[in-house]
C-alpha cells in the first residue's frame, strides 16, 4: 500500500512519417520529475530518443535510447519507483523485471536500482501487407545509485514476427542472451501487444 503523487515536466517532439508503423523520422520525450509526498519522496529525470531510417524500400531500421534516473531526497526510493530491466520493453531474452541490482539470502530477489539505460537496434523487412520478419539486438543495464550507469551488462539478440494490425498490433520474438549477470532468468519467447 502506499500513495505516488508526482510532478512531471517533459518535452516531447514527433517527426515520424506516420504515428503507426513508422517507416522515417525521428521521436523523442525528455522530462524531470519530482515526488510531491506520500511514498514517492525522490526526483528524476531522463530522456528517450527512437531513431526511424529507410534503407531500401520498405525496410526499417530503428535505433533507440533511453535513459533515467531516480535519487531519494528522504529515505530511500521506494520500490515502486525503482527501475528494473528485462522483458518485451527493454531487453528481449530475460524475464521481464528481472534484470538489475538483486538482494541476495535464502535466494536472488531483483530489488531494482536508480539508474537504468539500454538500447534496441531492430530492422524488418515486410513479408505481406502486415506482417513483418524483424532482427534485433538489445543491450542495457542498471545501476544501483543515482548516474551510476555501472550496472551488470545484459545484452540479446533474436528475431521474430510484427503483426501491423491496425489499434493492436503484435509483436512475437525469440531472443537469446549474448551476456548475462548469471543471476537474471531468460526468456527466449516474448508476446507484447503494442508499438514500443
Amino acid at each position: 500500500d502506499g500513495i505516488n503523487s508526482k510532478l512531471r515536466f517533459f518535452w516531447q517532439e514527433d517527426h515520424r512519417d506516420r504515428p503507426l508503423f513508422p517507416t522515417a523520422g525521428w521521436s523523442s520525450l525528455a522530462y524531470v520529475e519530482v515526488g510531491l509526498g506520500g511514498d514517492a519522496k525522490d526526483y528524476g529525470l531522463g530522456f528517450n530518443v527512437t531513431k526511424y531510417f529507410n534503407p531500401w524500400k520498405d525496410h526499417v531500421l530503428m535505433a533507440r535510447f533511453r535513459f533515467d534516473t531516480i535519487e531519494a531526497y528522504s529515505g530511500d526510493v521506494p520500490m515502486f519507483d525503482r527501475f528494473f530491466i528485462g522483458g518485451g520493453r527493454t531487453v528481449r531474452g530475460f524475464e521481464f523485471r528481472e534484470g538489475g541490482p538483486k538482494a541476495r539470502g535464502s535466494g536472488v530477489v531483483p530489488v531494482g536500482g536508480q539508474t537504468l539505460w539500454c538500447g534496441t537496434l531492430e530492422y524488418s523487412i515486410p513479408l505481406a501487407s502486415a506482417v513483418s520478419f524483424a532482427v534485433f539486438t538489445d543491450i542495457g543495464s542498471v545501476g544501483e545509485d543515482f548516474f551510476d550507469v555501472g550496472g551488470d551488462l545484459l545484452w540479446s539478440a533474436g528475431c521474430g514476427l510484427r503483426l501491423n494490425l491496425p489499434g493492436f498490433p503484435i509483436r512475437l520474438d525469440f531472443a537469446k542472451p549474448i551476456t548475462n549477470d548469471d543471476d537474471t532468468e531468460e526468456e527466449t519467447f516474448t508476446f507484447w501487444i503494442g508499438i514500443d
